[in-house]
């Protein structure tokens, strides 16, 4: 048994005996990060992507 073998059998072994635990700390960023997303506004920002200070933005600016 090769040292990648051994090494990759221990990581299982500690992922799989606690699996409850990752279980609930995935489930709790889960609920949290859904909770989080009900909170995001769009903002389209038109206005951010064109150069105001530009002379033919500047009289648009006036007009609008």
């Amino acid at each position: 048994m090769t040292l990648t073998d051994r090494v990759v059998a221990q990581l299982a072994k500690g992922l799989i005996g606690h699996r409850k635990l990752f279980s609930a700390i995935f489930l709790a960023v889960t609920l949290f990060l859904g909770w989080s997303a009900t909170n995001v506004r769009l903002d389209p920002g038109f206005l951010k992507l064109i150069p105001v200070e530009h002379e033919y933005m500047v009289t648009m600016m006036e007009y609008m």
